[in-house]
């Protein structure tokens, strides 16, 4: 590996290369998640690393629809209706967890 690559270690997979970019991967450290074209599985798992309350995506279908967006950590909860919307689906929240579809 390079200086800037990233990996990802695991006891079934070894050691495998991630294709992303570590200084915007690293947003979160200056509070905001930035997604530039990031499939909507990928970016519900991460919003889900900095919320109590996961977000499920009920139509798996939109997993891989790209997301752009700039989510700030410290307004997750009103940031991910807006990113529903802005990708045609709805948010509901319920008592511990947010569904999208």
């Amino acid at each position: 590996m390079d200086a800037g690559d990233a990996a990802r270690l695991s006891d079934r997979d070894g050691i495998r290369p991630l294709a992303l970019d570590p200084a915007r991967e690293a947003g979160w450290a200056q509070g905001v998640l930035v997604f530039e074209g990031t499939p909507l599985s990928a970016a519900v798992a991460r919003i889900n690393d900095f919320r109590p309350r996961p977000v499920v995506l009920l139509d798996r279908a939109r997993g891989d629809a790209p997301v752009e967006a700039v989510l700030h950590l410290d307004n997750l909860d009103s940031g991910v209706p807006a990113l529903a919307t802005g990708l045609g689906l709805n948010s509901l929240d319920l008592p511990g967890l947010t569904l999208l579809y």
